[in-house]
């Protein structure tokens, strides 16, 4: 409010009015302050609400980034956790949880893996797993009981219900595996075991004879009988029970085509009991189907087992004579077929760093008790690599022309081979391209009749003849059955074999390789029940599967004081020449090991082509082509090699050039290795390169760099495998280790018996 004052002026006696007076400073002041701290406050919380805005941002990112690894964390977890493990994990004890079944089963599994104190660390360490006493419960109805297993013919007939017609048909197996005699309780049911059960003998056992189905179309197998047996067994028992197996087969609508099992002599004679006879005037390979009359049932000696007998024979000295025929139809310079050009292979290669075949050495050619019962050893002397490197040594004057016989009988049981154990559709007999299946149609009827009329040793008939020759028509009728009648699109001639059984005896024997008769029924209910067949790793059956030129290097070098033998071809020298004449021309290389270079350097362009970037145009200056051709004795080795026209990568004459210069390069430092405790790889490299710096190629993708380092990285893999060979020989001669346990001990011993 204002006010105003009157007053009366003196000289004008007029009154006086005063003008309005303003609001105190301080009132004004006092509002504009509020509004200021207003203010103030507003651009404060403005502020956090931007702040806030942001933290709620992030908190969704956050909680978005949870949910995400959280599904990833449960689908890993998911890989080896089911949902009542998961569940398990959230409480505080395992008791009361109900598991499924799969968890039941991978419990068994690893139960038997781990044993019973690996089993119970597990289950301390707080691991999801059902206990002992549960897995004992779910197996208490499984009663596995020595004989026909009718129980779990109950179970498989419920799966069969449900499988097409293809696999319904299968390959019934049995071998026999070398138990402990021994006399046991047995606890789940009462009474002693450790005799014979087979019927209509007795005695205490020593053997488990085990029966096994599998299929043929999809992989799929199951124990279906087991029997204790003696040291002596009649073989004809054993028809009852095939024929008793085949038809509780039939009962539940599955079909046994064929029965293959080894050469001994009690399956020989339930093979003569069936009316199966395979010598040289007659082959009967089949006998009818109990159950189908019109029907038959083929026989097939076990492949495997008939490449074992056949390396014994040929490694023992036995020479095979050819007929003459053959001899003169496939060109060959004799009918003899020895192990010395063998011998001589061997002996070539001995303590050589370049190996024409690396993968055989003297323990092939003079194997022990345990090695003779390795398939893998038998297929280094029946290889291609062997019967490529014969060709070799004869083609640069090692060996005479005789050896070409050895080399084309070892190709002929190498292929044969391949085609009798076919794992892969691209191998398997089929029909998809009708030139190729007919060649291996008439390459099996030629085997055949090769071992027909082949002599072994002496004159007298080996066995191993009547398996080659019964399970080669065997696979010739069957296969041409599931082909033409059941619709087959192709067969995998390996489901023919006895490598599922064998598998399990492998199971068998982690636990104890000798294991007692209650031992083998209790691991062998387990397998059953789990359905773990995983074989070990350094069984007698086990596939192949190094790389393609593992351990083809060796590290040696080659003074130039070398025998003719040795000495360098002119033409392979002049090819040479450019990458030799340096200060490092001590080194010198033989034609063999010329052509051993040119094939690791094929291998060298094919992996960097399938490992690394590359272009048409760097990679066409990799291989070899016609205008800038390569020298032909280079080239021996790979052509000898290859299972068809082309299919191995020949490299160009750059790229040898540099492969002989690596090569030069690391025999000058490999002697200082061992003492580096830097990158070898690196310094590796960082030589070969200077070294090579004359070589060019397109720097579009740095494409020599990568020729370098694949060959660093092979050669340092090769020297390191030689040089961890030599420790371990060093150290068990030093200190005896290898004689530290019994189990060791009995392995020495055995290994000297021949």
């Amino acid at each position: 409010m204002l006010s105003v004052v009157a007053s009366v002026d003196a000289s004008t006696h007029q009154p006086a009015v005063s003008l309005p007076t303003p609001a105190p400073e301080v009132v004004s002041s006092g509002h504009c302050s509020r509004c200021s701290n207003m203010q103030r406050r507003y651009e404060t919380a403005k502020r956090h609400n931007v702040c806030l805005r942001r933290r709620y941002k992030a908190a969704l990112r956050k909680i978005r980034n949870m949910l995400r690894n959280k599904t990833k964390f449960s689908a890993a977890v998911g890989k080896f956790l089911h949902q009542d493990q998961l569940s398990c994990l959230s409480r505080n004890s395992t008791r009361g949880v109900k598991w499924s079944k799969s968890t039941i089963k991978k419990g068994l599994q690893l139960h038997f893996t781990c044993g019973p104190t690996g089993y119970k660390e597990l289950l301390s360490q707080k691991y999801p797993l059902p206990s002992h006493r549960t897995l004992l419960r779910s197996m208490q109805h499984v009663q596995f009981e020595s004989g026909v297993l009718s129980e779990v013919f109950n179970y498989l007939g419920v799966k069969v219900a449900f499988m097409s017609t293809e696999e319904k048909q299968c390959v019934l197996t049995l071998d026999e595996m070398a138990i402990k005699p021994a006399v046991e309780l047995d606890n789940r049911t009462g009474h002693f075991i450790g005799d014979v059960t087979l019927p209509g003998h007795s005695g205490a056992a020593t053997h488990a004879l085990v029966f096994m189905l599998g299929g043929i179309s999809t992989r799929w197998k199951q124990t279906v009988a087991y029997y204790l047996t003696g040291n002596s067994t009649d073989g004809t028992v054993l028809c009852e029970i095939v024929k008793r197996i085949i038809l509780a087969c039939d009962n539940i609508s599955l079909n046994v085509m064929a029965v293959t099992t080894d050469m001994g002599s009690i399956n020989r004679a339930m093979w003569k009991m069936l009316g199966v006879v395979s010598n040289k005037e007659k082959c009967s390979c089949s006998f009818p189907h109990p159950g189908h009359p019109g029907q038959s049932v083929y026989v097939f000696a076990d492949v495997p087992h008939l490449v074992k007998n056949l390396r014994n024979h040929f490694v023992n000295g036995q020479d095979i004579v050819l007929p003459a025929d053959v001899v003169k139809k496939f060109n060959l310079p004799t009918a003899v077929v020895c192990v010395k050009p063998v011998k001589l292979l061997v002996d070539y290669q001995s303590g050589k760093d370049l190996k024409p075949a690396p993968k055989l050495t003297e323990k092939h050619l003079e194997p022990s008790h345990f090695d003779k019962m390795k398939v893998s050893h038998a297929m280094a002397v029946f290889s291609k690599s062997v019967s490529a490197a014969l060709h070799v040594m004869v083609d640069t004057g090692v060996c005479d022309q005789s050896a070409l016989t050895t080399a084309w009988f070892v190709d002929i049981v190498n292929h044969w081979f391949d085609l009798m154990s076919s794992r892969h559709p691209i191998v398997a007999l089929s029909k998809f391209d009708q030139a190729k299946y007919v060649e291996a149609v008439e390459f099996l009827n030629m085997v055949n009749d090769l071992f027909r009329r082949v002599v072994i040793g002496n004159e007298h008939w080996k066995p191993v003849q009547s398996g080659v020759i019964l399970s080669t028509t065997s696979m010739l009728l069957v296969h041409e059955q599931l082909l033409n009648e059941n619709n087959f699109k192709f067969v995998l001639t390996s489901r023919f074999s006895q490598d599922c059984l064998e598998n399990l005896f492998s199971c068998i024997r982690r636990k104890n390789a000798t294991p007692t008769s209650l031992e083998f029924k209790n691991c062998l209910r387990v397998l059953t029940v789990a359905q773990y067949l995983k074989g070990c790793d350094t069984g007698s059956y086990e596939l192949d599967e190094g790389s393609f030129i593992a351990d083809f290097l060796n590290p040696s070098v080659l003074q130039t004081g070398a025998s003719s033998a040795d000495s360098v071809d002119v033409g392979v020298f002049e090819a040479c020449k450019p990458l030799l004449d340096s200060d490092d021309n001590c080194v010198v290389f033989d034609a063999v090991e010329l052509n051993c270079l040119y094939y690791l350097g094929g291998y060298i362009v094919a992996s960097v082509k399938k490992h690394e970037v590359t272009c048409e145009r760097c990679f066409g200056e990799l291989c070899a082509n016609e205008t800038e051709p390569v020298e032909e004795s280079l080239t021996k080795l790979v052509r000898h090699k290859e299972y068809r026209s082309g299919c191995l990568v020949p490299c160009s004459q750059a790229v040898f050039d540099v492969v002989i210069a690596a090569e030069m390069t690391f025999r000058s430092v490999q002697h200082t290795l061992m003492a580096v405790k830097s990158n070898l790889k690196d310094i590796l490299v960082q030589k070969i390169s200077q070294r090579t710096t004359d070589a060019t190629f397109s720097d579009c993708h740095s494409i020599k760099e990568k020729i370098i380092k694949c060959f660093a990285n092979a050669r340092l893999q090769f020297f390191a495998k030689r040089h961890s060979k030599l420790r371990r020989g060093k150290l068990s001669k030093s200190s005896g280790h290898e004689l530290s346990s019994k189990s060791m001990q009995m392995r020495k011993s055995v290994s000297k018996i021949k």
